[in-house]
């Protein structure tokens, strides 16, 4: 009587098998990280645009102004004459958004943010150039669209470098890298960017004054423009003109 052949694997066998199945997820595992990476830079430029058309619906509301980065601290006085409301852009723009309030919602967090905001704060990780949205505790003066040379190439807000801390995430980004802007003939050369300040959790005072390259493997970064669109900048590609408002 003839006996059937064993139709199991050899050891051998099912060793080879294991390692192409290992292989290919060595293969893979990069191209699949990198996939994600590119879907979570493509949510937040999504989530940028929206906010940039918000603003452009709010300068139609409101005789071509646009709104403050932050209008100073909720009931105390600004200045002589001023109390300051306490509202982030986001709150400006609030009606404007499909989305929960700053506070309840992920969708001015950065996808590939770590910023990590406490009980009761700001979910923000995207900041406004403050020469287009201003610090109303700085000055009492909007900035009028019209008057704006440049609306597709200067910057209004983007990924910036943030710790939390103090209730909320930080409205607005300046200082040493954004500006000021001073010489003409610098308009194209890059904006020097220290790549240790790119990175969030940074201590005070650099909550929120850098732009940050968090895409990409921290070397891109997305910003939103007055004109309702939205784009990414590799590192060392922002240049002077993009926060120019002068030029």
């Amino acid at each position: 009587m003839k006996h059937r052949a064993s139709a199991a694997f050899t050891l051998i066998e099912l060793l080879v098998v294991i390692s192409i199945i290992a292989l290919l997820i060595a293969i893979l595992l990069p191209a699949l990280s990198a996939a994600r990476k590119s879907a979570r830079n493509t949510e937040c430029l999504s989530r940028m645009r929206s906010v940039a058309i918000a603003v452009t619906a709010f300068e139609v509301d409101n005789k071509g102004f646009l709104p403050w980065s932050f209008g100073g601290n909720a009931g105390q006085q600004v200045r002589p004459g001023v109390i300051g409301d306490g509202f982030y852009y986001t709150d400006y723009l609030e009606e404007y958004m499909a989305v929960e309030e700053d506070r309840e919602t992920d969708f001015y967090l950065c996808p590939e943010s770590t910023l990590e905001p406490g009980v009761n704060e700001k979910r923000l990780s995207y900041s406004t150039f403050s020469s287009l949205l201003p610090n109303r505790q700085q000055t009492e003066t909007r900035v009028r669209v019209a008057n704006v040379r440049r609306p597709t190439e200067i910057i209004a807000f983007g990924d910036a470098a943030q710790n939390s801390g103090n209730g909320s995430s930080g409205p607005n980004f300046t200082g040493p890298f954004v500006g000021p802007y001073f010489d003409r003939r610098l308009a194209e050369e890059a904006i020097v960017m220290p790549e240790d300040q790119n990175a969030d959790g940074l201590p005070a005072p650099n909550n929120g004054y850098h732009f940050r390259f968090r895409h990409g493997s921290n070397e891109t970064a997305n910003a939103g423009f007055i004109d309702g669109h939205a784009e990414s900048f590799t590192f060392g590609e922002v240049q002077q003109k993009n926060f120019a408002t002068e030029y």
